[in-house]
């Protein structure tokens, strides 16, 4: 089995964060809000997984 390591820059994934909140049509506060009040779509629900592990190695770069 092959293994593929991405190295993504900050940058990178600052662009992707805000192209996923593009996709779903809101802002990270609404999306969350959507999230914690269990009143989501699925979309909205995946678009949230990617975010919050965008936010994750965001945070490891700090």
């Amino acid at each position: 089995m092959n293994v593929v390591v991405v190295e993504a820059k900050p940058e990178m994934l600052r662009a992707r964060r805000e192209d996923v909140l593009a996709e779903v049509g809101v802002s990270a506060d609404e999306l969350r809000e959507r999230i914690e009040s269990w009143d989501a779509t699925p979309l909205e629900w995946r678009a949230w997984r990617e975010i919050d592990g965008i936010d994750f190695l965001l945070s490891e770069e700090e």
